[in-house]
């Protein structure tokens, strides 16, 4: 029979199962292979050594919030992307109105686009739930 260790860091979080026969510091945990095994298998979770002793697995902790700065850049991003895409969609439209022979309906078709490019260089990107303008569907 094998003795099972592990460590934990001075929070009781498990930072490394040891083998035997390997090198074991004074302040690694004997398990049995069970435990151990388990530590092994499970890992949607943080096993932590408890002050009584016990080895338990916790839920991981939630992420933390975005920082300002990363909200900031991921909005910008879905921005350029919003922006390209109203820009693509009004260039054939452009032309026309340009060329003089755009339809009544291009022509709506135009502001509209216009309106909703010009919304989505206002949206405040700062935000965390910016207030989007909706996509025109013309």
């Amino acid at each position: 029979m094998y003795d099972y260790y592990l460590l934990f860091d001075s929070q009781g979080v498990l930072v490394t199962r040891l083998l035997p026969g390997g090198n074991i510091p004074e302040n690694a945990t004997l398990v049995d292979y069970d435990l151990w095994a388990r530590t092994m298998a499970e890992t949607d979770g943080v096993w932590k050594l408890n002050a009584d002793g016990s080895i338990t697995k916790h839920d991981f902790p939630p992420p933390p919030p975005p920082t300002p700065e990363e909200i900031r850049i991921a909005n910008e991003s879905v921005q350029a992307d919003l922006l390209a895409q109203a820009s693509q969609i009004m260039a054939p439209i452009l032309v026309s109105l340009q060329l003089g022979d755009a339809t009544d309906e291009e022509t709506v078709s135009a502001r509209t686009w216009q309106e909703y490019y010009r919304a989505l260089k206002l949206v405040d990107v700062s935000s965390i739930a910016p207030e989007w303008p909706v996509t025109p569907t013309s």
